[in-house]
């Protein structure tokens, strides 16, 4: 599980598309936000959303954040993808830049 930090005013349906949330039922879940909620729903400037990644893996984690593993890797100081700790809390690089504002996220194998 991951926590975003909107940069700025943004909706539901776009942070879930942001992390290839697959189902907005996560998203909404994560955040015991009740399940009939729109995507439209707005999240505001500096709110905090929870992201749900499972079973996530070195691998799986780059993927879904559209991002190269080596990179993800370069931003943990990572050497290698063995060393990922469960708990681990990562920095996620986003277009060149580290997106400093996605916290406690947590490494995990399996659900």
């Amino acid at each position: 599980m991951a926590s975003y930090r909107a940069p700025n005013k943004t909706t539901l349906g776009s942070i879930q598309m942001l992390f290839g949330v697959e189902n907005l039922s996560s998203l909404l879940g994560a955040n015991s936000i009740p399940l009939f909620t729109s995507s439209n729903q707005t999240v505001a400037a500096g709110e905090m959303i929870k992201i749900p990644f499972y079973g996530s893996s070195l691998e799986k984690i780059a993927r879904e954040s559209w991002v190269t593993e080596y990179s993800l890797m370069t931003a943990n100081g990572i050497s290698n993808s063995g060393d990922v700790r469960e708990g681990q809390v990562p920095d996620i690089p986003l277009q060149g830049n580290f997106l400093s504002t996605v916290t406690g996220w947590d490494w995990f194998e399996s659900r």
